[in-house]
């Protein structure tokens, strides 16, 4: 390993470190956060031969620029934006290598919300609570606890790795509009009625300017869905929960969501499919199914995951 100095150029939108998340303290209030797309971050990771949970940059909507003093392994995934390295082309899913003092160059996102860039070797800094995944309204993890900024220094234990690998395009991260996104029902779903449940499925849900990690704002086409849940006690909730306020317009709980909430859970989206509702930005249209949990369980093979670490030549199977 080589302790690589990579300067933030340029921070883009919204950058954070994320790695697979904070497992195993919901019990104390900690959100999991960690990548929103976590398939597209482990494809990532699997390319350089890192971990599939290490820590990655994800970038919003706008890309950065970054200089690494010494070489690195690096893998860009999820979505897609005309990147280039010292100004020549950089393919998505793909493993590549930066030379000392090269530059990093990544535009707006052409589709999608969210990009990764995985890095051969390891975040030299120490996890809190068992990861690195940034969390903003907690000011901890990550870089100090924030999103980069120019000037900013991360220090990375590179890794460097020659050999060619790839995904193949049937496996990566693909775009629609609406995206189908598949559930289950949820604890309260069945409180609501056969109609209100008919017309949910049945309407496109527009992703709208107020989403952010804590969660994804819906409206559709109707101006809301008349209430008409149960009232209840704040009771456990997770990422991929789908939550009904009194305002009838849903809301799809994310990687840095609360843990508990009072709002009826209608359905939760599958593991599989959550990473397609992160990259939904805003304009852009949901449109829910129920599905079996033996379709939802098959699926999850997918993400829990696709290709092991180990294997020189999984990405490319």
């Amino acid at each position: 390993m080589m302790l690589n100095r990579i300067h933030v150029l340029r921070p883009g939108q919204f950058t954070t470190v994320q790695d697979g998340g904070r497992r195993h303290h919901r019990r104390r209030a900690y959100p999991q956060s960690g990548a929103m797309d976590l398939e597209s971050m482990r494809w990532a990771n699997s390319l350089v031969g890192n971990a599939l949970d290490a820590p990655t940059l994800e970038f919003t909507l706008v890309g950065g620029a970054l200089r690494f003093e010494q070489p690195a392994t690096l893998a860009l995934t999820g979505a897609p934006v005309v990147a280039s390295l010292n100004q020549a082309p950089v393919v998505f899913y793909q493993r590549f290598l930066v030379p000392a003092g090269g530059t990093l160059d990544l535009g707006p996102m052409q589709q999608g919300m969210r990009t990764y860039l995985a890095i051969g070797g390891q975040l030299a800094a120490s996890p809190i609570l068992g990861s690195w995944s940034t969390y903003i309204p907690g000011k901890f993890g990550g870089f100090e606890g924030r999103s980069l900024q120019v000037g900013d220094t991360l220090l990375w234990e590179t890794v460097l790795r020659h050999e060619a690998k790839s995904v193949q395009e049937h496996r990566q991260r693909k775009f629609s509009d609406p995206a189908l996104i598949r559930t289950l029902p949820g604890p309260e779903w069945n409180a609501f009625s056969d109609a209100f449940q008919r017309s949910f499925l049945a309407q496109n849900h527009r992703v709208t300017f107020q989403s952010d990690r804590m969660g994804i704002r819906l409206e559709s086409d109707a101006a809301a869905f008349p209430f008409e849940g149960p009232s209840m006690l704040s009771s456990p909730t997770f990422p991929g929960t789908v939550q009904l306020p009194e305002s009838g317009k849903a809301v799809v709980l994310m990687a840095d969501g609360q843990t508990t909430g009072g709002y009826p859970r209608i359905l939760q989206v599958i593991e599989a499919d959550l990473g397609n509702v992160a990259q939904a930005r805003p304009g852009a249209s949901l449109r829910f199914k129920l599905v079996a949990m033996e379709e939802a369980l098959e699926a999850q093979k997918w993400v829990t995951f696709p290709v092991s670490p180990s294997s020189k030549e999984g990405a490319n199977d």
